[in-house]
């Protein structure tokens, strides 16, 4: 979910996000490429959404798919360069340089903290930079962006208001159901075989998924990951229907209809092997460890916090599924199945991570990034697959 800004004079600029733009403060030193701590100059680029801060005395959390955190007289904001805590924030009292995120005016009501100089800081680039409320008239900032209020929370509600748009196309006939339901299917297959290294087009998925046929001269395993779809929608929908709760032995159970006839040894069991992870240095977890882990990722996952958004529920359970990766293959197969019954059983359509954003998608997921960075790409991603929806059944 990213946000981009351009000055338009020296103190004011505009802000682009998902097809609209919003007027905004910029710092009173206008736009930088090159931006240093304490320049007074909002830095240029395009930027990514990470959490939330609100103050709970003042209003309601705010309805969005990124993390939510109330702010507290505690909470503060480093920005001395010569700190350990450069750019992160702190507790209250603290020694070093720092902003106090609780302010007698409003303009700290709302913020959303933009992903700055922060993968990993590096001193002296630039500290607290934020999306918050703006002053009367867009007055210059230290170097935030800032929003009117009705615009910043307008930002923050955009899949709410494209769900609630689709929510009154439906319901959809049997028939149109079952041809969107047709396209879906072999477009999310396609897709989420493509992002696993399957060189099967997306015509050939169609008339395998459809058709029964099989691709000469493409590999047997290709020929299943994708004809096992078919099973695993059918599981899947019965799921929305039966309104089943997620515990470990449905997991297993998508698990070993994603590597039927592919690896039935270890379908539906978790691995017992130590695996690494392409282009990650950090290492999953021993195998010794996956059973309490699972134990301990469903029963957290089902007594977190009901006031989360869907999306972000979804996102959270897919980070954090993949950080324990418990099947020698066929994880990522597995979780975007289950994300899916996550949000389609919210009212969500169903979302597709597209092959075009693969390289986007692992990286959200590398160790060096945090579970906001992939809430915030995730949301992105359902946003465009509702935009999406929605004009396919608009016809």
């Amino acid at each position: 979910m990213n946000i981009k800004v351009k000055a338009i004079t020296r103190h004011q600029g505009e802000l682009s996000f998902a097809g609209r733009t919003y007027n905004c403060a910029i710092g009173k030193s206008g736009v930088t490429r090159g931006k240093v701590e304490g320049d007074h100059a909002s830095p240029a680029g395009v930027f990514s959404l990470k959490t939330l801060y609100y103050r709970a005395d003042k209003m309601e959390c705010p309805k969005t798919v990124l993390p939510c955190k109330k702010i507290t007289l505690i909470e503060g904001w480093c920005d001395d360069p010569k700190d350990a805590a450069y750019n992160k924030p702190v507790s209250l009292p603290y020694s070093a340089s720092h902003e106090t995120l609780w302010r007698d005016d409003n303009l700290y009501d709302l913020i959303v903290v933009l992903d700055h100089n922060d993968n990993p800081p590096v001193p002296g680039k630039g500290s607290c930079i934020f999306m918050h409320i703006a002053k009367e008239g867009y007055e210059g900032t230290e170097g935030c962006v800032a929003l009117e209020k009705k615009d910043l929370l307008n930002l923050l509600s955009q899949i709410d208001q494209v769900l609630a748009e689709i929510k009154t196309k439906r319901p959809l006939s049997e028939g149109e159901l079952a041809e969107l339901r047709k396209t879906l299917n072999t477009e999310f297959t396609y897709h989420s075989n493509a992002i696993e290294g399957n060189s099967l087009t997306l015509g050939e998925t169609k008339l395998i998924l459809e058709d029964g046929l099989t691709i000469a001269g493409k590999p047997l395993r290709e020929i299943y990951e994708a004809s096992n779809h078919k099973a695993l929608f059918e599981r899947l929908y019965r799921a929305i229907e039966d309104k089943t709760i997620i515990d470990e032995g449905f997991i297993k159970d998508i698990h070993r209809l994603v590597l039927r006839n592919i690896d039935d040894e270890n379908a539906g069991v978790y691995r017992k092997i130590q695996v690494r992870i392409s282009g990650d240095e950090a290492m999953p977890p021993a195998p010794s460890e996956i059973e309490l882990l699972m134990a301990e990722f469903v029963r957290v996952f089902h007594k977190a916090n009901t006031t989360d958004h869907p999306v972000t529920t979804a996102a959270k359970f897919h980070y954090r599924f993949v950080k324990i990766h418990p099947f020698i293959d066929g994880n990522g197969r597995t979780v975007r199945i289950l994300m899916n019954l996550l949000l389609m059983s919210s009212g969500c359509p169903m979302t597709i991570i597209p092959l075009v954003r693969r390289a986007e998608y692992i990286q959200s997921l590398h160790s060096a990034k945090t579970e906001a960075d992939f809430v915030c790409f995730f949301a992105d991603i359902v946003l465009q697959n509702c935009k999406d929806y929605l004009r396919m059944i608009q016809g």
